[in-house]
């Protein structure tokens, strides 16, 4: 068995080929870490890119991760600690906010929504919060140069802008905006920004993949 039947298994969505195919790498030496981070959680990643494009719906990428989960418990993969991440929208749109909710969800964090009324302070406030390493911030109808940059201050005037990975997402948003507003993580997929934050978020708390 290699990483690649886990994965494979995974995004199949057959538990048990998968559980299998894991036990088999997990007593060959391969530690639990690594089955999970390259053979899971790399399937999970590849069906949340496949939800994105529309190639297969929410039912079909929750039960990968059910697969995944089933995995993670019979190798007895450790959760780290990845602290909360607060997710806003700085306008009426919530699907993008809801989207980055559900996969940091996913990839293992404690995740705060914040209804969309909250104003920038409020969002700071809660960043304020100990346990908080990440913030996205979604915008949809909004020009980038209004709301998210005064939320940006605000992360600023609070003291927390160093502490939290942040994250600006949305249309509006391009990369040049993204540049300007000083976020640390910006992707066109929701995916790969959350593959980011993770990866961020890790090297920031000394937490090794494998």
């Amino acid at each position: 068995m290699t990483m690649n039947d886990v994965e494979k298994a995974v995004r199949s969505r057959d538990s048990e080929a998968a559980v299998a195919a894991a036990s088999d790498m997990l007593a060959s030496g391969v530690s639990a870490n690594r089955i999970y981070w390259e053979g899971a959680y790399a399937a999970i990643y590849a069906a949340e890119k496949d939800a994105e494009i529309g190639k297969i719906g929410l039912p079909v990428l929750l039960q990968t991760v059910k697969v995944a989960d089933a995995v993670k418990e019979a190798v007895k993969f450790e959760k780290p600690d990845l602290g909360r991440a607060i997710t806003c929208t700085v306008d009426s749109h919530t699907d993008g906010r809801n989207l980055m909710a559900l996969l940091l969800g996913i990839a293992g964090f404690d995740v705060v929504i914040l209804e969309k009324d909250r104003t920038e302070i409020d969002v700071a406030n809660f960043c304020a919060e100990p346990d908080v390493t990440v913030c996205t911030a979604s915008a949809e109808f909004c020009t980038p140069g209004n709301k998210l940059k005064t939320l940006v201050q605000a992360l600023k005037d609070e003291g927390v802008r160093d502490k939290v990975v942040f994250n600006a997402g949305g249309l509006p948003v391009t990369h040049a905006a993204a540049k300007d507003l000083g976020s640390d993580v910006h992707s066109d997929s929701a995916a790969d920004s959350v593959k980011q934050i993770l990866e961020m978020v890790m090297d920031r708390k000394g937490i090794k993949p494998f």
